[in-house]
């Protein structure tokens, strides 16, 4: 009988190999071995119907729901908005300061240079009305830097132009 047991046994960890589940020989481990061999065969047709789901989703040859025509072709895109006397009053300061933009390509380009350092000063405005830290005009000195607009020796020189023109023009 104990040769038996031991043959059951042995078929129960053969039921389980494969599956990555261990077998500890005791009857709970048996009914949950044979409930994982029960549920192998609809895994692996949900498997195989999910992997044929994606066949018969394609589209075929040429049908595609696409029309052509349905969408005009851009010549060149939108330009920019025109700018607030504020903000050309902003940009002729920091010119005035010694600061080219125009060194950068396409700085007057839409969300160009000039509409970054623009977006900085106004920032720095929203920063200073709600007495949060000022770093916004620090961050655009910084990336006239990195761009080489400005030497490395201009940073705090350039960053008090920036603050100034836009207390004088952005911050109302």
């Amino acid at each position: 009988m104990a040769l038996a047991a031991l043959a059951t046994g042995g078929s129960l960890l053969l039921a389980g190999c494969g599956d990555g589940s261990t077998v500890d020989n005791s009857a709970s481990s048996a009914a949950s071995s044979s409930a994982a061999s029960s549920a192998a065969p609809s895994d692996s047709a949900s498997a195989s119907a999910s992997s044929a789901a994606p066949e018969q989703n394609r589209p075929t040859g040429g049908s595609s729901n696409a029309q052509d025509g349905s969408v005009s072709e851009v010549e060149a895109a939108p330009g920019s908005a025109p700018r607030s006397p504020e903000e050309r009053d902003f940009l002729s300061d920091i010119r005035r300061g010694g600061v080219d933009l125009g060194k950068v390509e396409g700085a007057s380009s839409p969300g160009g240079l000039e509409d970054q350092i623009i977006a900085s000063g106004r920032a720095e405005c929203r920063a200073k009305q709600e007495g949060s830290p000022t770093i916004f005009t620090g961050m655009a000195a910084g990336q006239l830097q990195a761009q080489g607009v400005i030497p490395d020796t201009e940073f705090d020189k350039t960053q008090k132009i920036l603050m100034d023109a836009a207390q004088a023009h952005l911050c109302q």
